[in-house]
């Protein structure tokens, strides 16, 4: 069964290690939640409020964040490969050691972002004018 979380307060909350695939998180505030290696893949969290949330080692693998809020957010380690983040607002986030391969950055705002060791291809998408930014690297997966 799919939960639905649709615009709910969940600030604060603990989900950490939690199954969330494909779970509807929409417009949800999940502000300072812990989600640390929760899987949330092919979650829809379009518009969601993640800002100071907790996601290391979390299971993200093509989920939905356009327009998100994730300033602040700890996504260390966590799992990105086709997320769709474009329009997200992740100033400040932290993506130490993510993996942001085939991921969609357009338009997202990544002033201040941590990207030292984040893993990346030649299908993932930058914003404009940005390309692959400093510290991230790219993937040695499938010879590239």
């Amino acid at each position: 069964m799919t939960e639905n979380f649709l615009g709910q307060n969940l600030a604060g909350s603990n989900f950490a290690g939690a199954n969330l695939a494909r779970a509807n998180m929409r417009v949800a505030d999940l502000s300072a939640v812990s989600l640390v290696g929760a899987s949330l893949s092919r979650a829809a969290m379009t518009n969601a409020d993640l800002s100071e949330a907790a996601l290391g080692f979390a299971n993200l693998e093509r989920t939905n964040l356009h327009e998100a809020r994730l300033t602040g957010a700890d996504l260390s380690d966590a799992d990105l490969t086709g997320a769709e983040l474009s329009y997200a607002h992740a100033a400040d986030a932290t993506f130490f050691c993510a993996d942001l391969e085939h991921a969609d950055l357009r338009e997202s705002n990544l002033v201040g972002a941590d990207l030292r060791g984040a893993r990346w291809d030649d299908s993932t998408e930058w914003p404009e004018g940005i390309g692959p930014l400093d510290g991230a690297v790219p993937s040695t997966r499938n010879g590239l």
